[in-house]
Formats: C-alpha cells, sequence, structure tokens
C-alpha cells in the first residue's frame, strides 16, 4: 500500500536532524544505519566492484559507512575522500582505518589534483555512489568537489546518489553546475521536495526511500508531519 509522504524542503530537514541531536539521538547511530541500507540498495546493482566518493559532512559520512559494510559482504571498494583526513572526524577516521585494514582502495584527492586514480576506479567499477553533497547546498559545487562530479557524470557509470544528486538543490529541484546525473537517488528518512519535481527527473533517475532509524518524535518536535513509511520495508521505492 502505498503511504502518502510529506516531501520535506532543507530547512525542514535541518530541524528534524536538530530535533533528533536534542532528544539524544547520536548522529553515528543515524550514519549507521543509513550507510548499512545504502549498502543494502547498492547490492542490488553491484556485486564486485564500487567506488564512493565522499564529502566532508554527514552525507560524506553516510558514503563512508556504506563502504565499509559493502566491504563486509566481499564487494571490492575504492573510497575516494575529497578532502584530506583531518576533515573527518574521529569515527569516520576509525571506519576509513578499518577498511584500509581490510585491503580496500583510498584515495584522498586534493583540490586541483589529478583525477587519474579516481577514473581508474571509475573504469573498473560497475556502481559509483556519490555522497560528496547532501541536502545543505548552496550555489554551484565547489572545487574539490565539482571536479569529482565532472569526472563521474564523464565515466558513463551508473551513479547512485546518496539522499540528493551532487549539485541540486534539495527544496528547489534546480541543478547547479556541475550536477551528479544519477541513475538512481538514496533519498534518506523522507524525500527532499526538490527530487520529486519534474525538473530534476533527468538528475534523480528512480527514486528510493531509505529508513535512517530517526523517531518519529524527532518530526514531531521540528513540527514535519510525519507517518512512518518503513513498516514492511525498510528500502521503499517511491512512485512519482
Amino acid at each position: 500500500a502505498w503511504i502518502r509522504m510529506h516531501y520535506v524542503t532543507a530547512e525542514e530537514m535541518k530541524r528534524v536532524d536538530d530535533a533528533a541531536v536534542s532528544l539524544g539521538m547520536p548522529i553515528q547511530d543515524l550514519m549507521r544505519i543509513a550507510g548499512n541500507n545504502i549498502a543494502r540498495l547498492v547490492r542490488r546493482f553491484a556485486e564486485h566492484k564500487v567506488t564512493v566518493l565522499c564529502g566532508k559532512g554527514n552525507n560524506g559520512g553516510d558514503g563512508i559507512v556504506a563502504a565499509y559494510h559493502l566491504a563486509t559482504w566481499g564487494v571490492s571498494v575504492t573510497t575516494v575522500l575529497a578532502y584530506p583526513r583531518l576533515y573527518y572526524s574521529t569515527y569516520l577516521n576509525q571506519t576509513i582505518t578499518l577498511l584500509e585494514r581490510m585491503n580496500n582502495k583510498l584515495v584522498v584527492y586534493e583540490s586541483g589534483g589529478k583525477t587519474d586514480d579516481v577514473q581508474k576506479a571509475f573504469a573498473s567499477s560497475e556502481l559509483v555512489l556519490d555522497s560528496l553533497i547532501g541536502y545543505s547546498l548552496q550555489g554551484n559545487p565547489k572545487e574539490p568537489i565539482a571536479t569529482l562530479i565532472r569526472a563521474a557524470n564523464e565515466s558513463k557509470q551508473n551513479i547512485l546518489a546518496v539522499d540528493v544528486p551532487s549539485g541540486l538543490d534539495a527544496t528547489s529541484g534546480r541543478a547547479y553546475v556541475p550536477c551528479i546525473r544519477a541513475y538512481a537517488t538514496a533519498t534518506l528518512a523522507l524525500p527532499k521536495r526538490g527530487i520529486m519535481l519534474p525538473a530534476a527527473r533527468e538528475y534523480v533517475g528512480k527514486v528510493y526511500l531509505l529508513d535512517i532509524g530517526m523517531p518519529a518524535q524527532a518530526y514531531e518536535k521540528a513540527g514535519v508531519p510525519y507517518t512512518t513509511p518503513f513498516a514492511v520495508s525498510e528500502i521503499v521505492e517511491v512512485q512519482r
């Protein structure tokens, strides 16, 4: 049965995230659940080799955790950090270290650096996971993210975007320059309004909604209408 869902703006989602933290929900617990469900969705599209592009925010964190889960299932993962490791939290650095110890490739991309290593990873991958920018984007993506977006699009590989395709405005659906052209988007907690708009379709692809373990009380506290869509499954394909 299809559940009518509220499509959230970036500002509403920020209120929900803040409310969750104020209720005592650790951000890294949300990341753990999000990362696990992202990895489970990735597995539907790829089983051998995946490249994960990670920004420095919570969105990048979701990607790093997803990479870890994929690695434990035997997928060969190349994790591309858009920034040096000091930009990532202690928790994420521990996860990155674990990935390395599990013999997975790590590429720390520096702004203005060559994309050779990244392009090599794309060439041998079945899927690229885009976790560069989340719902908080304002304006055109800057370096080093912009170069990674362009390289991902040019790779002609299927791209699964986390939450919103990097470069797309989560509220208005406007595609900034450059913007990921995703095969599918794994939006988190509730669909972002922008990805559901017709103008965004060519960037968003199929839409899947993923559970991140957000308590209903966080929506209530933030004043955002909510009925759980996850009663039957924690990954729900969203019809448009």
